[in-house]
């Protein structure tokens, strides 16, 4: 393996160098000169591999037989190709590197998770409402008279049946009463869409859940950040629209989960703080957590720039 790499390693140095020199060692492992002007047919095949990565149509190759040189409509036609977008796009996320794979932007307090098909709070929000990290119990809950919770000796509580904002409608799902409760204040007046209501026992995940959400949510918005730069690119390609756009347009496309991101989820402070939020509030289209495929494009205040502040920029280079 050492003596194939060093033969490989030797090699590209010496294609590097240019023309072969008489008299040289291993001549024979040294680059050529380079062919004159390519014939038609590799000159397609040249072509359509480099704009669209795939090699051209096999009735352009019989149709070449009868003509001397390459039409410049299929080489228009190329360019105009969803192969040859893909292509500009995949370019430009190897450019960018908009991974946002490791990105954590939920606060852990916001998370719910499932076992036993009963959703609840893990770890100090689970041991503020129960005492412990435990799940409630697989019972209806039931209230005491002057309406609070009721809770075992255990502290433990039923459950109630939920709408979550993650899932389409009609998709009732179990929640720990304590977790499922849904007032814009606690008795204590902390507000339950800010971080205070992340440590009142008072304060749940609000209604139909829309301050907490499964880790799933929270992997979609990333994905969905990701895609927006995409699609901004596709953008300037498909309405073959200046290239300088792609650093001075305040176009952004927003779909389901990043709406809902936006709405109620960015103000809790994760693993990344996105406050003051960079969007109008009012100007989101209306669309639900589970609208993942669809689209909308939007305009942007004043002030952003392209990709350079679209999230899937900024959450990859943060910094405080």
């Amino acid at each position: 393996m050492k003596t194939t790499l060093r033969a490989l390693a030797v090699l590209a140095v010496i294609c590097a160098c240019g023309t072969a020199s008489a008299g040289i060692p291993n001549e024979e492992l040294m680059c050529l000169e380079p062919h004159g002007e390519l014939d038609r047919f590799r000159y397609l095949r040249s072509a359509a591999l480099d704009i669209t990565g795939t090699v051209p149509p096999a009735e352009w190759n019989s149709e070449l037989v009868e003509l001397e040189d390459v039409p410049e409509a299929w080489i228009d036609e190329l360019l105009d190709s969803p192969e040859f977008t893909e292509r500009v796009v995949r370019w430009h996320r190897s450019l960018v590197w908009n991974n946002l794979s490791l990105v954590r932007l939920f606060a852990v307090r916001t998370l719910v998770r499932q076992t036993g098909g009963i959703y609840y709070s893990s770890g100090a929000r689970a041991v503020l409402y129960r005492g412990s990290n435990t799940r409630c119990n697989d019972v209806p809950v039931s209230y005491n008279n002057d309406g609070s919770i009721a809770t075992d000796a255990n502290g433990l509580e039923g459950y109630r049946w939920v709408q979550p904002h993650w899932l389409p409608p009609g998709q009732e799902v179990k929640v720990c009463a304590f977790d499922a409760q849904d007032f814009d204040l606690s008795a204590s007046g902390n507000e339950c869409a800010a971080e205070a209501g992340l440590t009142d026992a008072g304060c749940g995940c609000g209604p139909n859940m829309i301050y907490c959400s499964p880790r799933e949510l929270e992997t979609e918005i990333l994905e969905s950040f990701v895609e927006d730069l995409n699609m901004r690119v596709r953008r300037i390609i498909d309405q073959d629209r200046p290239y300088t756009e792609l650093f001075t347009s305040t176009k952004a496309y927003m779909n389901g989960p990043i709406v809902r991101y936006w709405k109620s989820l960015a103000t809790f402070a994760g693993g990344v703080r996105n406050t003051p939020v960079p969007v109008q509030l009012e100007s989101l289209p209306d669309l639900d957590s589970w609208q993942s495929d669809d689209w909308v494009e939007v305009d942007l205040p004043a002030g952003h720039a392209g990709i350079l502040t679209s999230p899937a920029w900024l959450l990859r280079f943060q910094t405080n």
